[in-house]
């Protein structure tokens, strides 16, 4: 027990110093009893009615009248002050399953994998250009693509899907878009498998006596249905985004973007695990492929020119496989942006990265501070 407070004491000394690593400092937070802040989760319930359930400051669950809450204000949990923060979100009057393929006429900015982890999330955010101190969209015309993994880990993973829902909403505006496209994780949760989940999401479905796959994210919940209409694969101009990609089984099957979002959409919609499809579920599948980033040779070479011409791209961008820094690889065919936040806690400018590719043909890092390095000025 003294160990424990001990523990805690020493959380609590450095937050000057490691704030922006909610992986390392919630640990000692996860063997709380309570639940923490939270929410809202908007629930459509032909039978009880409709809910919206969130969990305030207090850590006391509270419920409201959906019909007054067609604007609502999503509260972030943080161990910082400077972290955290409200934001308002305004129910979309319909949700749209949105069009696999796009022409390119902006930029396009790309990060992937965040995992929770609002402080990163938000500082890239920021940093890039995308949304201001207010968290309005301020990208324009630009295309922001999410490469998948947003969920699991983090303690913020309802706050940073509700800021991508009202993005989503204002880059429309302006002739902008947010694609988010469905990552492994993203699927795991809405199936079920959710031992990645952090414990504040389960204690908090617990205590209410529900699933936490099949009723706060489930499919008569607004989140639910806004992530069951998402795109496993997208392609914009000539690029195509996939969180891990298409492997050489996987391509021998020549599906195309339509039936893989199709038959992901449909399992998403009523997951049974004994049936998924070995596939579009497997190892060389969309979600789970590793091999443009582990594997090297001829074959692998070839594999990628087979995948570039039939879905008549000239570059894949990945997340998935955990890299240093944004990284092209076969020929620069291949580009990662899974770029892992750092496991030590001094380290103050490593949150992530960005990737940014400009109408004009350059393709840039961005770090989290803003910086921008030309990505093809060095080989990998």
């Amino acid at each position: 027990m003294l160990l424990l407070l001990f523990s805690g004491l020493l959380l609590f000394a450095n937050f000057g110093i490691s704030e922006h690593d909610e992986f390392i400092n919630s640990t000692f937070f996860e063997r709380r009893k309570h639940i923490s802040t939270d929410g809202p989760y908007i629930i459509y319930d032909e039978k009880e009615g409709n809910r919206v359930i969130e969990i305030d400051s207090k850590f006391s669950i509270k419920e409201y009248d959906l019909l007054n809450k067609k604007q609502f204000d999503v509260h972030v949990y943080s161990f910082h002050k400077s972290v955290s923060g409200n934001f308002p979100v305004k129910l979309k009057d319909t949700i749209a399953i949105p069009p696999s393929k796009y022409d390119l006429n902006s930029d396009i900015l790309v990060l992937s994998d965040i995992e929770g982890n609002w402080y990163a999330f938000k500082t890239l955010l920021l940093n890039a250009g995308v949304m201001d101190n207010n968290y309005n969209w301020i990208f324009g015309n630009g295309h922001l693509v999410l490469l998948g993994d947003f969920m699991d880990r983090g303690l913020n993973v309802t706050q940073i899907l509700w800021l991508i829902y009202k993005l989503e909403d204002e880059a429309e505006q302006t002739g902008g878009k947010v694609h988010f496209i469905l990552g492994n994780h993203e699927i795991m949760n809405l199936e079920g498998s959710i031992y990645h989940v952090r414990s504040k999401y389960k204690k908090l479905a617990k205590k209410l006596g529900v699933g936490y796959s099949t009723y706060l994210l489930g499919k008569n919940s607004e989140l639910g249905r806004w992530l069951r209409s998402k795109n496993t694969i997208e392609k914009i101009g000539e690029y195509l985004f996939v969180h891990g990609g298409i492997g050489a089984e996987m391509d021998m099957k020549k599906m195309d973007m339509d039936t893989i979002n199709s038959q992901v959409r449909q399992y998403i919609q009523n997951p049974v695990l004994e049936q998924k499809d070995e596939f579009l579920f497997g190892k060389a599948g969309p979600l789970w492929y590793r091999g443009y980033i582990r594997d090297r040779g001829d074959s692998i070479s070839n594999h990628i020119e087979n995948v570039l011409n039939f879905y008549n791209v000239n570059k894949i961008i990945v997340g998935h496989s955990t890299v240093s820094r944004i990284k092209s690889y076969c020929n620069d065919k291949v580009i990662d942006v899974d770029v892992h936040f750092p496991s030590d806690s001094k380290d103050k400018t490593t949150i992530g990265q960005c990737l940014l590719i400009k109408k004009s043909g350059e393709y840039y890092r961005v770090l989290s501070n803003g910086e921008k390095e030309l990505l093809f000025e060095d080989k990998f």
